[in-house]
């Protein structure tokens, strides 16, 4: 996870939006405007995406969607995440 905040208009910086359980919004300065489907992995990587960047909770339709915290790991279930060491701040360290 990285700790800077992100600055929009600068290379290697995403800003991730989720609008609903299908769709979502992701601004970078090196894409196109486009559209497109995504594979389910990228959805996981997504969702881990905002998950990490939570500052207390995270909030979901349901437990069934799909994290993901490293580019092209195994997809976690999401009933996983509130026990899931890499999720879990350690006390004192929530800056």
């Amino acid at each position: 996870m990285c700790s800077a905040a992100p600055v929009y208009g600068l290379r290697n910086t995403e800003v991730l939006f989720p609008i609903s359980p299908r769709l979502a919004v992701v601004g970078s300065f090196e894409t196109e405007n486009d559209e497109s489907e995504i594979a389910d992995q990228m959805v996981a990587e997504f969702n881990g995406a905002v998950a990490a960047y939570a500052e207390r909770q995270v909030y979901s339709q349901d437990h069934h969607f799909r994290y993901s915290f490293k580019e092209g790991s195994e997809p976690r279930k999401a009933s996983r995440l509130i026990r899931d060491p890499d999720f879990i701040r350690q006390e004192g360290n929530d800056d």
